[in-house]
């Protein structure tokens, strides 16, 4: 009976060793959780305009102020607490124009110790804040106004439009903090918008056409300000191309008899009476030199110039040619031919040349 006990005796004090070493260690592990421990946590800041109907107001560090967009904070408690505090954090720590950030123009000095005291991942697990650094941030809030800058549309020198190039729209609008817009809303800014002369060269001219997605630049430098925007990206630009090359009609030209001086009084040359004066020649040329036609400023003169080759073999018919064109302008079409009869003078007619007559 005896030995038979001593096994059961032996369990039961293994059982007992086991049960308070468990005991133990979750007293322990229990204690280790509320030991009191510090951890500092380097989080990015960063700052958040807020949005309104009647414009949005902006914040950014106040001038002067050196910083580089990282708070460093020490957070105090259980091992526990600051493993759910951790967990919550999350990444960047927003300050917002309206909630950590004073909604009204000016200059406001944040305590980021008392930020980080109202940060939900602080309260609600019973962390403690110990030092910030900064512990102090200087923020500068405006509001943003809408200042309307004109569009000017340029062409390359020579293109000549029938009106004026207009941009579409014909404003921008420049987006900017009222401190900055009392400084760049000067008389003469503009935009301006150069069509170049690849674009210029794809229109029609005679009709009005559209080239979309241009570039454009400000008469000064506003950029480049805090906070400053502006609308659209890109304008379109409207043009009215003149015609380059015009095409008009003479009047009818009387047809005069060129040959050379040694020939003069020699032969006798005479148009056909339909022919005496030229009708319905057309030219082509640039617009300003077609003007100068139109407005009589260069008379075009028609003459028949005949060679001795032609006086000899009595040519009946032959081309006309044009005097005193302007530049770049030349005759359209095939050259008037007219009719036309020669004869000698003074001379006798021989068997050689039966067509001379005394």
């Amino acid at each position: 009976m005896t030995s038979a006990k001593k096994p059961a005796g032996l369990w039961s004090k293994l059982r007992t060793v086991v049960l308070v070493s468990l005991i133990a260690g979750l007293l322990w592990l229990m204690a280790e959780s509320q030991m009191v421990n510090a951890q500092i946590v380097s989080i990015r800041v960063v700052v958040v305009d807020a949005p309104r109907e009647d414009g949005s107001f902006v914040a950014r560090p106040a001038a002067g102020v050196v910083w580089e967009g990282v708070v460093e904070v020490t957070l105090e408690g259980a091992t526990s607490e600051l493993d759910r505090a951790m967990r919550q954090l999350g990444g960047d720590l927003e300050l917002v124009v309206g909630e950590q950030i004073p909604e009204t123009v000016g200059r406001h000095d944040l305590d980021m110790k008392a930020i980080w005291r109202r940060h939900p991942a602080v309260r609600q697990n019973g962390v403690r804040v110990g030092e910030v650094v900064p512990d102090m941030l200087s923020i500068e809030v405006d509001q943003l106004t809408a200042v309307d800058v004109p569009v000017r549309v340029s062409v390359p020198e020579g293109v000549e439009l029938q009106g004026q190039g207009q941009s579409v729209p014909e404003e921008l609008t420049l987006l900017t903090p009222k401190s900055v817009a009392a400084r760049v809303n000067q008389p003469g800014l503009e935009a301006v918008v150069e069509v170049g002369a690849d674009s210029i060269a794809q229109l029609t001219p005679g009709r009005a056409e559209i080239v979309r997605g241009l570039n454009y630049t400000l008469s000064e430098p506003v950029t480049d300000e805090w906070e400053t925007r502006i609308r659209p990206a890109r304008v379109d630009v409207r043009l009215f191309l003149r015609t380059l090359i015009e095409t008009r009609e003479l009047p009818p030209m009387p047809v005069q008899v060129l040959m050379a001086p040694d020939e003069v009084g020699r032969y006798v040359v005479e148009l056909d009476a339909g022919d005496r004066d030229v009708v319905g020649v057309r030219v082509s040329g640039p617009a300003e030199a077609i003007e100068k036609i139109r407005s009589n400023g260069v008379v075009p003169t028609a003459f028949l110039a005949l060679t001795l080759d032609q006086l000899v073999s009595r040519v009946t018919s032959a081309q006309i040619e044009l005097y005193g064109l302007p530049e770049g302008v030349t005759v359209v079409g095939t050259p008037k031919v007219v009719q036309l009869s020669i004869r000698a003078v003074g001379k006798p007619e021989s068997p050689t040349d039966p067509q001379l007559t005394p």
